[in-house]
């Protein structure tokens, strides 16, 4: 039985529950299905579980609020670029930490730039290694291994 039906008591199957879900984010189908890893396309709707073994990270969250919904409209107005569907199929496939390693702070988040312009404290905080999580306001970094 999941999460959802011993709190809630509702019985909805998890598509039932991430349709509904998407309407309060489009993060909220993610958490719903309770994948370790998974591909999130459109707006948040497809959700695909992707096998990769777990990594540890360390997050970091500055006393910035950020508003989504303006983030979402100026990347929408000033920032959004069409990725080709080979380009993308790439990075679908591709593991979390290969995506990491190869992309800055900018290229694994569209939403930085957007962020940024919409709040400049926010660079600042993106130091080497880090990355922007969502659209904001936390950073994140990948944890060396031990003994490393």
């Amino acid at each position: 039985m999941s999460f959802q039906s011993k709190v809630f008591d509702l019985y909805y199957s998890k598509e039932r529950l991430a349709r509904i879900g998407l309407k309060v984010g489009a993060d909220v189908p993610f958490f719903v299905y309770e994948y370790e890893s998974a591909n999130v396309t459109g707006i948040g709707e497809k959700v695909e579980k992707f096998e990769e073994e777990p990594f540890e990270i360390e997050t970091f969250t500055p006393a910035i609020k950020c508003n989504t919904g303006q983030i979402f409209n100026t990347f929408r107005n000033k920032f959004y670029k069409e990725i080709s569907q080979e380009d993308s199929m790439l990075l679908l496939n591709k593991k979390s930490i290969d995506v990491l390693s190869e992309l800055n702070i900018s290229e694994a988040n569209d939403l930085y730039q957007s962020a940024i312009s919409e709040n400049e404290g926010l660079k600042k905080y993106a130091k080497n290694d880090w990355f922007f999580s969502g659209s904001g306001s936390s950073f994140f970094k990948i944890k060396p291994e031990e003994g490393c």
